[in-house]
């Protein structure tokens, strides 16, 4: 495998897989955790309820766009190994 083709192949990789477990862990938390454990507080907790959930969207759109990106540079790079071309 040639040295500098396996590099940003894999650091495509890496960033992908990493940008996709923040996603879903964001998600999951949002969705599992947050939602039902603060329903009960809503009242007492508003303000801090509404940044944390505005922070943790950030952070999920963030997440997906750097996921669809380097998913797209993952599969750029593949082709070009595949094929051989440079």
């Amino acid at each position: 495998m040639e040295p500098m083709l396996s590099f940003p192949l894999f650091a495509a990789r890496v960033i992908h897989f990493a940008s996709t477990v923040m996603l879903s862990g964001t998600v999951l938390f949002l969705v599992s955790i947050a939602a039902p454990g603060f329903r009960t507080q809503r009242d007492r907790i508003a303000p801090v309820l509404a940044s944390l959930c505005r922070r943790l969207l950030v952070i999920a759109w963030a997440s997906l766009v750097i996921s669809i990106v380097s998913g797209a540079a993952w599969l750029l790079f593949l082709v070009t190994k595949i094929t051989g071309s440079s």
